[in-house]
């Protein structure tokens, strides 16, 4: 009977930590896969919002990404188109013309016509710790932040480093929930994020930069 039991308990603590370990897995935010296509260029004014659906579960969380894309010419020189493309397997790739800067934005927690779609992100209750971009290649400085948003408004944002120089291999930017602020007007509640916005701009002074990004995820502790 005694090994009966003892057995029992075994078996409840494999299958308890066996659950936890199922929990703590990546949480995927964008793969970059979706349809259609998606392509912008500098000569696009105003900027149009761009929006996007995929596979809530395994592509684009919340199902829908929002992308705004822009860019500005830097005086005294010639200027060359800066471009946004995003083909329906990924990956994300600017292309930042000579004499331009480019800004872009991703926000997932909006629906396809840019309505409220709270995501009811549970980052804590999953056992997740950190947000990461991973970046296929990215030739010059970058500045780059995420910034979470809760049911009741409150958000915190967390930057990056800025300095990405002559990274023209794959990279990683890790955006660890211990790093955010605190969060305003009052600390974030993690068991429930509603909207998630990635931005990513240009750090240098003279522009002409480019970088690709395969995906954006949420990983438990590393």
């Amino acid at each position: 009977m005694k090994n009966k039991v003892w057995t029992l308990i075994v078996w409840l603590g494999l299958a308890l930590g066996g659950s936890q370990a199922a929990q703590a897995q990546e949480r995927v935010i964008d793969n970059f896969k979706s349809r259609p296509a998606t392509h912008a260029d500098s000569t696009d004014t105003p900027i149009t919002p761009l929006r996007r659906t995929g596979n809530p579960e395994t592509e684009i969380i919340g199902g829908v990404r929002l992308v705004e894309f822009g860019a500005a010419p830097n005086l005294g020189g010639p200027v060359r188109m800066s471009v946004l493309d995003i083909p329906r397997e990924g990956p994300l790739f600017v292309e930042s013309g000579v004499n331009s800067t480019v800004g872009l934005t991703l926000t997932y927690g909006t629906d396809g016509k840019g309505g409220a779609n709270p995501l009811n992100f549970d980052f804590d209750g999953l056992h997740l710790d950190l947000f990461r971009i991973e970046f296929l290649a990215c030739d010059l400085e970058l500045n780059y932040l995420v910034q979470v948003f809760d049911g009741n408004g409150n958000n915190a944002i967390h930057s990056g480093p800025v300095s990405t120089a002559n990274r023209n291999l794959a990279f990683n930017a890790d955006f660890r929930k211990a790093d955010f602020s605190p969060g305003a007007p009052n600390p974030v509640n993690w068991n429930d994020i509603d909207v998630i916005s990635i931005q990513l701009n240009t750090g240098n002074a003279t522009g002409g930069q480019d970088f690709a990004v395969k995906r954006i995820v949420a990983l438990p502790p590393q």
